[in-house]
């Protein structure tokens, strides 16, 4: 270090601080990159929501329900006592989570489809408990048959509205993915004005210094 002179040894110094600014933006872009939207890791936090709503039956669609009571029509006794409980189980599920999305800041055409659609599942419970399950009791299929069919007016019309807010969230999610994306691109672009910006200044600044500090000492020291 001796042998350089102070102007090649304040570049080299300077230059190390370019070279440093310019390897934190580098590992900042990829950082963002991998968290962005669509990125490595979004994309797998989707894919495992994706999963998990693939292979679990949602609490906010009855058809799981519909499919247990049309079991209990199978089935008696000890079998019968364990799909009511699950039936039940499912209308606790149905309420606790339409509850959730009626409180959460969503969309509200959304909203309103999932409170149309909690309006007809509700009604679908409704008739299981005061037609179906006393029928199922009573032991008088004909009752039983009708109730069933009474619920699944209720379920068609519940499936419906369901579909509708799905579709409803599909593109409000396809709106905001590709606003994300925009903002993350004009964030990319104000960063890296940025940061040319400050390495202008400090190159300029970094010149102004080393001119001064020349001037001052009468040029270059005597190594």
């Amino acid at each position: 270090m001796n042998t350089l002179t102070l102007k090649t040894s304040f570049r080299l110094l300077l230059g190390l601080m370019v070279v440093g600014i310019i390897i934190l933006a580098v590992v900042s872009n990829i950082s963002n990159s991998k968290v962005a939207v669509r990125g490595p890791v979004y994309t797998d936090i989707v894919q495992g929501k994706d999963l998990i709503a693939d292979i679990l039956p949602p609490p906010g669609f009855v058809v799981e329900a519909y499919l247990t009571a049309m079991q209990m029509q199978l089935v008696g006794g000890d079998q019968r006592a364990a799909l009511r409980q699950r039936f039940d189980k499912t209308h606790e599920e149905f309420v606790t989570r339409h509850k959730v999305w009626q409180d959460a800041p969503i969309d509200a055409a959304i909203k309103a489809e999932m409170s149309k659609a909690q309006g007809a599942g509700q009604s679908f419970y409704d008739k299981a408990g005061t037609s179906y399950f006393p029928a199922l009791e009573a032991g008088d299929a004909a009752a039983a048959h009708q109730a069933l069919s009474d619920m699944q007016m209720s379920f068609e019309t519940h499936r419906e509205f369901i579909v509708k807010a799905v579709e409803l969230s599909n593109s409000t999610l396809v709106t905001m993915e590709k606003g994300a994306e925009a903002g993350i691109q004009s964030n990319k672009w104000i960063q890296g004005s940025l940061v040319l910006g400050v390495l202008a200044v400090l190159l300029l600044m970094g010149g102004g210094i080393l001119r001064s500090l020349m001037r001052r000492i009468g040029g270059e020291p005597a190594v």
